[in-house]
């Protein structure tokens, strides 16, 4: 069966080609508390595969730079899945954390990850070789981690409401000051490609802007804090061309706004509020294109979103599949 027009010119866009040759396939995957990881034909809705995480839920999903294998963070190890392959089960686990791996990056040429874990430690490591290669302690639990344009250096998010800035070669680690005395927990941080913004959300609804330009530190660069809601901000994520970025709130609700401005000279504005799901939205993620945001629920539901239709955001797909809450969303263009 064909789509229709609107639902191909979807597919088209959210490919951000027409027709290329050689195209591969843009594959979504979604984690829930149901202990399941399934991966989507992200144009069709089509579930292709349901793989088992039965040691816990999953707190965070990421594909590698070429798109063959999936980590999932959960309590305590994570694991990789070969999601080029037949195998449904993972060709390696990761176990040297002791408590929620809640944050899990590659390096660009997916040649080691690092993972941050509510233990308090941020650890790199190649899953070629046995053990942590190199193990950070933060002394309070991490929420977030972030890898800087560079590849040698690695941001953390933290329950005490820091940010720090660690360098992978030097073992040398820049302790930023709190954002205020007391700050809330951080739940969420994103950075924008290129490092020219950072963004982070807590616990009591605020949301901090960086403008990283010019290599200031954190603690010159802080340039805009948004008081968004009086809750939690779940999730935090920066467009990928930077104009943009998405707050998921416990409300249901997902926020867009724009950061397409000078920040020392003009503030962020809103652009939409987007009303799809019944309760918490846990994840969110932009296409390549930065046209399209999925976002996965507590409702059980993953929703496509076009966010520069005429006629405003409007639901393109809906991703029907769990039977608890959706923690974790990832996108890749998968090798044919």
């Amino acid at each position: 069966m064909s789509l229709r027009p609107d639902l191909a010119t979807c597919w088209y866009r959210l490919c951000g080609v027409v027709h290329r040759h050689g195209m591969g396939r843009i594959l979504l995957a979604t984690a829930g508390y149901d202990h399941t990881i399934r991966l989507w034909e992200a144009a069709t809705a089509a579930s292709s595969r349901t793989l088992q995480f039965a040691d816990s839920h999953a707190n965070c999903l990421e594909f590698s730079p070429d798109g063959r294998h999936l980590a999932v963070g959960g309590n305590p190890n994570v694991v990789l899945f070969d999601v080029s392959s037949a195998n449904l089960n993972p060709f390696y686990v990761f176990d040297a954390h002791r408590g929620n791996a809640v944050s899990v990056k590659f390096e660009r040429d997916g040649n080691w990850i690092c993972s941050g874990s509510d233990d308090g430690f941020l650890r790199t490591w190649d899953p070629r070789a046995p053990g942590a290669q190199r193990k950070f302690e933060n002394k309070a639990p991490i929420s977030a981690v972030c890898l800087r344009a560079d590849q040698r250096r690695i941001l953390t998010a933290d329950y005490d409401g820091r940010v720090r800035q660690w360098d992978v070669a030097q073992g040398f680690m820049d302790e930023f000051a709190p954002i205020a005395r007391g700050s809330p927990a951080l739940l969420s941080m994103a950075l924008a490609p290129g490092d020219k913004h950072l963004t982070a959300g807590n616990k009591k609804g605020n949301v901090f802007l960086w403008n990283l330009e010019g290599e200031k530190t954190l603690e010159r660069s802080l340039s805009t804090t948004l008081q968004i809601h009086d809750r939690y901000i779940l999730k935090v994520q920066l467009s990928p061309n930077g104009k943009k970025f998405a707050i998921a709130l416990d409300s249901g609700a997902v926020e867009i706004w724009s950061v397409d401005v000078d920040l020392s000279s003009g503030s962020p504005s809103q652009l939409h509020t987007l009303h799809g799901h019944m309760m918490w939205v846990w994840d969110c993620v932009f296409t390549p294109d930065s046209k399209f945001l999925f976002t996965g629920s507590s409702d059980m539901k993953v929703l496509l979103w076009e966010l520069e239709s005429d006629d405003g955001p409007a639901v393109l797909r809906r991703y029907i599949g769990h039977e608890k809450a959706v923690s974790s969303l990832a996108l890749t263009e998968f090798p044919q």
